[in-house]
């Protein structure tokens, strides 16, 4: 009599985390973590780069020809970022000011950094790794290349 009856009885259904809540609760769960250090060593050159960016204004181009100048407060390994203290200039040219915007990282174009971080620790690293890159193609043996193939 009546609906059939799961085994494990009622779920409880949380409400979806909107997305600052996921990224507050993904760095809760990772912040100062020597794995959260090695992920983001892992990334690329453009990446760190903009997690050196964070805190700074920074001014960000779509797709569809909006551009948004703000301070990143959060930026994501997909892109994503967030800003506040935004200036949002539409195609036509009107702007308007908002207190903080999240922009999705497929829809965005290019972003534009501050210069100073022309001077970020990364692109020491970078160098000193290609100078050892180099050395490691040199070689050790005696000689040139030899000719492939028949004779």
């Amino acid at each position: 009599a009546g609906a059939p009856r799961s085994r494990r009885g009622p779920r409880a259904v949380a409400a979806p985390l909107l997305p600052a809540q996921r990224r507050t609760e993904q760095r809760a769960k990772s912040s100062g973590t020597m794995a959260n250090m090695r992920d983001r060593a892992k990334l690329g050159v453009p990446l760190r780069l903009l997690f050196e960016g964070e805190g700074h204004m920074v001014t960000v181009e779509l797709k569809n020809g909006e551009i948004y100048r703000g301070h990143l407060e959060a930026a994501e390994e997909t892109m994503n970022m967030q800003l506040h203290e935004v200036t949002m200039t539409a195609r036509d040219g009107r702007t308007h000011h908002l207190e903080a915007v999240y922009l999705r990282g497929s829809q965005i174009k290019f972003v534009i950094l501050p210069s100073m971080l022309k001077s970020a620790a990364i692109f020491k690293k970078v160098q000193t790794a290609k100078s050892k890159h180099v050395e490691a193609l040199r070689g050790r043996g005696r000689g040139g290349r030899a000719p492939r193939g028949r004779q």
